[in-house]
């Protein structure tokens, strides 16, 4: 019997590979990495509430435009509530079948399996987006695959003979659509891809295509009308994250949008994210072994599916590879364009890549095509594994990124808290002073803390729990634009909460603990250690899955103990929050790697962190962006010491110390400066960094 070897190279174009390249952003991490943002407040809803696989008027009101944007994580909670183990299998079943997917339409494309692999892993990988290894995506990115599904199995029906089978598959695909944008809006800027790719592989013979099969398309299209017309009624009604972002939609708007389509867009889909990748692999990667193999792997499939004889399904010539360029461009485009409604989006890298991926990648993908038809094969071959190897380096990068931030922040204060909060469950309040940063913001789990504490710990109400910050006394989260500020003020033996000086609440009888620069959590009402209560199985659960230490990265060759910096980065993909006390969660310059900022909004601010000294003399460098106040007087104390400094002009301060002032761990720097009394800030701070003197401040420890 004859081996039938094109089914065998499908395969392993469509599916194995796919499958292997998932495993492999995998392996280094396994299922370590937990809940960062939003997954928090899913799970509380869950716990609290009971599971629900539909968002409603009674369940999330605010996001009934997208009544299935719960179903993954509810799914992920009914087959383990107390960990997320399933979280991680979604996310990466989701991303197998958007590469699957993917290389479906590259066979479709072009008839060839080694093309077709190439745009499934590309698609996959493409670096721009800095969110899909997030749990946060996860129903992004099932809708994305979702939509991906429904375009490769529709252009397939559109080969189809049969009108009854051709009507069948087309009537699953455009359910399969549907669900994905119940799921996820924005995957309406996939919407358009099936005529896209009808264009690239036909040309002027699309038309024809269309004409032969109105039946597919007439299906295709009354799913998408269907979607808009429950889309439009939702928001009417009043679903509140839509209405709010589309609020500052108008045609004057329009040409500041399609600016914003080239400058933050293309800009980063097509030059920085690829600028990106090189500085990861020369400055960052530490461990060349195992994304090599990951690369040799791909070398070895590609190489052997570029054997395959040509015959009648191929498709790949100039003219194909040229329409496939334009229609990824016209796909980037549309599938960006969802987010220039949203100035924040415009801003960061998150989400706002997951559907303009495709196009990206059609984009490259046009241009491989075109070298397939005038050089070796093999060594298209060749080029092709080794920029799928470095896509793999940007991705592993951005879940190291994850799961450090996780590592690094998030356990260790829920190790830490827990307990603490458990214990003084029988208490109306439990107030927790703040000595040790982090728990100011979004991402240094200020703003999921309480959340968190709901979901682990259900029989406490998080309302009762009060953070404060020890230096400032400030009542946290903190974030610009909040309608108050709060204090916490002592008062013999209970804690009063201030606005204004004035009393708001007075907390009689509260549990009150510390969480110390060590990170430990000291019972202040306690005459000994506290005999903390044996924690709920969820909680033990949880704590235990993380395995994976900052220190098993792989990305590690720019890291100096003897250097520390932070910058505060706004791009919410590669930025481990840097721990602080007194800052305002970082803002955008403009849509730039490095264009950002923290503003200071204490008159006593600062900065915590680590450092091995090796040099007898240090500096201090801070990069100042702008000063409100009236006054550009900063008096800086390191542990206690004040150093003096100057102004090398408005945006530097520098000073030179002691190496001897700094210890090895938990180095307090304090930035005193006068607030403008309108505003409640002070200065905009863009990076701090502490170095040996006469080396370069960049490219310091781990924040």
């Amino acid at each position: 019997m004859q081996t039938d070897h094109r089914s065998g190279r499908t395969i392993l174009a469509i599916l194995v590979l796919p499958v292997l390249t998932v495993a492999f952003l995998w392996i280094p991490f396994g299922f370590s990495l937990g809940g960062l943002v939003e997954e928090w407040g899913f799970l509380e809803l869950f716990a609290r509430k009971g599971v629900f696989y539909i968002i409603t008027d009674a369940t999330l009101q605010a996001q009934k435009a997208r009544p299935l944007h719960v179903l993954p994580q509810a799914l992920a909670y009914t087959l383990d509530p107390d960990s997320f183990l399933f979280w991680h299998i979604i996310q990466a079943a989701a991303l197998t079948v958007k590469a699957g997917s993917a290389a479906v339409i590259g066979l479709y494309l072009t008839g060839n399996r080694a093309l077709a692999a190439f745009l499934g892993l590309l698609t996959l990988l493409y670096p721009a987006d800095t969110m899909q290894l997030n749990f946060r995506a996860l129903s992004d990115n099932c809708a994305v695959a979702l939509a991906l599904l429904a375009t490769a199995l529709v252009v397939s029906a559109s080969r189809v003979e049969s009108r009854w089978l051709r009507v069948v598959v087309g009537a699953v695909a455009s359910a399969i659509l549907g669900a994905g944008l119940l799921m996820w809006e924005a995957v309406a800027g996939l919407a358009a891809l099936p005529l896209l790719l009808v264009f690239a592989r036909e040309g002027k013979g699309a038309i024809q295509v269309f004409r032969k099969r109105p039946d597919i398309c007439l299906i295709w299209l009354s799913a998408i009308a269907g979607w808009f017309v429950f889309f439009v009624s939702a928001v009417r009604a009043g679903s509140g994250y839509q209405v709010s972002v589309l609020s500052g939609v108008s045609l004057d708007a329009l040409p500041k949008l399609l600016g914003g389509l080239v400058s933050s867009g293309a800009y980063r889909a097509f030059y920085e994210c690829w600028v990106e990748l090189a500085d990861i692999v020369l400055n960052h990667l530490g461990n060349f072994v195992y994304p090599l193999s990951f690369t040799g792997i791909v070398l070895i499939a590609l190489v052997w599916l570029a054997k395959e004889a040509p015959d009648g399904a191929m498709n790949a010539t100039r003219q194909v590879a040229a329409r496939i360029v334009v229609a990824g461009l016209f796909a980037f485009a549309f599938g960006y364009a969802p987010f220039l409604a949203s100035n924040a989006h415009l801003s960061i890298t998150q989400r706002t890549f997951l559907t303009a991926a495709m196009g990206g990648a059609l984009v490259l993908f046009g241009v491989v095509v075109y070298m397939f038809t005038v050089l070796d094969k093999r060594v298209v071959a060749g080029a092709s594994a080794l920029l799928v190897g470095g896509c793999m380096v940007a991705q592993l990068y951005q879940f190291d990124k994850y799961n450090r931030i996780y590592a690094s922040v998030y356990r260790p204060i829920l190790s830490a808290v827990m307990p603490f909060i458990w214990d003084s469950a029988d208490r109306s309040n439990s107030v927790l002073f703040n000595d040790y940063g982090y728990l100011s913001v979004v991402w240094d789990f200020g703003l999921e803390l309480k959340p968190a504490i709901g979901y682990l710990l259900p029989g406490i109400e998080p309302k009762s729990v009060f953070i404060c910050e020890s230096r400032s006394g400030r009542l946290l989260p903190r974030w610009l634009g909040e309608p108050e500020r709060l204090y916490c003020k002592r008062t013999g033996d209970s804690i009063v909460i201030t606005k204004d000086g004035r009393m708001i609440t007075e907390l009689k009888g509260a549990a009150i603990g510390r969480l110390g620069l060590d990170g430990g959590v000291f019972v202040e009402s306690s005459e000994s250690e506290p005999n903390w209560r044996p924690l709920p199985s969820r909680v033990v659960r949880m704590l235990a899955a993380a395995k994976w230490r900052p220190t098993d990265s792989m990305f590690r060759r720019s890291e100096h103990a003897d250097r520390y910096e932070c910058r505060f980065e706004y791009m919410w993909g590669y930025a481990v929050p840097c721990r602080t006390f007194g800052f305002f969660e970082p803002q955008p310059l403009h849509a730039a790697l490095d264009s950002s900022y923290a503003s200071i909004g204490e008159a006593n601010a600062g900065l915590i962190f680590d450092i091995e000294p090796s040099q007898a003399n240090y500096q201090l460098v801070i990069e100042i962006q702008s000063v409100v106040s009236s006054s550009h007087a900063v008096e800086v104390t390191l542990n206690g010491t004040k150093l003096s400094g100057q102004w090398r002009d408005p945006t530097r301060f520098e000073a030179i110390f002691s190496g001897k002032l700094l210890r090895s761990a938990n180095n307090v720097l304090e930035l005193g400066a006068q607030l403008n009394h309108n505003l409640g800030l002070s200065m905009a701070v863009r990076a701090v960094s502490v170095a040996p003197q006469g080396r370069p401040n960049s490219n310091a420890g781990v924040m």
